[in-house]
């Protein structure tokens, strides 16, 4: 189980303010989100972290390998035994065959399909078969037990853009359940929050000096308007709206469930809201701009490029809204007209001609058919 108890409120702000952090270097955001994430997810074995980077024009598509909450000796086999010999041996185009899961799974769920042969890892399979990854995974477990737990929950945290990072959560024990539905649904609005954080830090300059005249809007600690630089009556109302809401999820009666529901992803595509201290002391809900930017394609518009991304991670439809800050009717009409575009009949030839882009050149971005409003 990835928690046994509900999380609580504070754990979950916690967890939210680590990721939210814009101003550490990226080694210790990994260690301040891995801190709080083991708080909540732990199950004795801490919580291995590292940055991903799945675009095509990478050629470090898993870096920086932390872990939190484990020992030397631990860290050191698992730095040895698996991430050196395997995982960072992966190429993008092996990582792009492995998205079928979603943004959480457990790594028992990747092997029963690996022995399985799902369509949906054929790929996949006959290009890790034929090399030394999926032997070499059940050789060392079948042997030398490298690997000294028989589980792990896997959270990736990515977007469209095919970056951000990923948590591995080493258990002890067999996995006894599958995750429930809710937990499910918890652990992508985690994913989500974490991914949206991630790609908030990268737009920010280096080093970071974060200035509050930067920021779209202010609010107050209440939710009130203090000030913006939109002229946009709708984009003053959305993030009035999602400030408010932002203020009742820092009230520590909240559950954590309910702050997750509270504190958006993304504000109606565009923005993403934190809270900020300025050098008077003054606390203010800060508004900035957080665009997804999906690999383009000339056949695709940017929002659908963005929808049809995200569900080629595994993503659903619930999730994709969640993390794009759009409503589950825009997600399910983009897709139709991805499909529509791309010649696809089903979600699954959908993904699958997706991926297959993946590792190829992007396209030429069609301008969108409507400019978004000024902020």
């Amino acid at each position: 189980m990835p928690f046994r108890n509900p999380p609580s409120g504070e754990s979950i702000l916690e967890l939210l303010d680590a990721a939210y952090d814009l101003c550490s270097s990226e080694r210790d955001w990994l260690q301040h989100v891995g801190r709080a994430a083991n708080k909540i997810m732990g199950a004795g074995g801490g919580v291995h972290l590292f940055l991903t980077d799945y675009s095509p024009s990478s050629s470090t598509p898993l870096a920086d390998p932390i872990l939190v909450g484990g020992n030397d000796e631990w860290a050191e086999r698992w730095e040895n035994d698996w991430w050196g010999p395997f995982m960072a041996q992966l190429d993008v185009i092996t990582l792009t065959k492995m998205y079928g899961f979603g943004a959480c799974s457990y790594w028992s769920d990747f092997t029963a399909a690996a022995a399985n042969k799902v369509p949906t890892l054929a790929n996949y399979l006959d290009l890790v078969n034929s090399e030394s990854g999926f032997k070499y995974v059940h050789r060392k477990r079948a042997t030398e037990k490298s690997l000294p737990y028989e589980e792990s929950l896997n959270l990736v945290c990515m977007d469209a853009s095919l970056r951000g990072c990923a948590l591995v959560i080493p258990h002890v024990e067999e996995k006894a359940n599958s995750l429930t539905e809710l937990q499910i649904s918890f652990l992508e609005r985690l994913a989500a929050h974490i991914a949206a954080a991630h790609r908030l830090r990268r737009t920010q300059q280096k080093p970071i000096e974060i200035k509050l005249d930067h920021a779209v809007a202010l609010f107050e600690e209440n939710g009130n308007l203090a000030h913006t630089q939109s002229s946009s009556p709708h984009s003053i109302n959305a993030l009035q709206d999602a400030a408010h809401q932002f203020a009742r999820a820092r009230n520590n009666s909240s559950s954590g469930e309910e702050k997750l529901h509270l504190w958006q992803a993304l504000i109606d595509g565009r923005w993403s809201i934190q809270s900020q201290t300025d050098t008077d002391g003054h606390r203010y809900i800060v508004a900035r701009p957080n665009l997804v930017k999906a690999p383009p394609r000339a056949s695709l518009s940017k929002s659908e490029e963005r929808v049809a991304t995200c569900a080629s991670l595994g993503h659903s439809n619930k999730m994709i809204a969640y993390e794009l800050g759009v409503s589950l009717s825009t997600v399910s009409s983009q897709l139709t007209a991805a499909r529509r575009k791309l010649g696809a009949k089903t979600r699954t030839e959908l993904i699958h001609t997706i991926r297959s882009k993946l590792s190829s050149p992007p396209d030429a971005a069609p301008p969108e058919a409507t400019a978004p409003p000024r902020a």
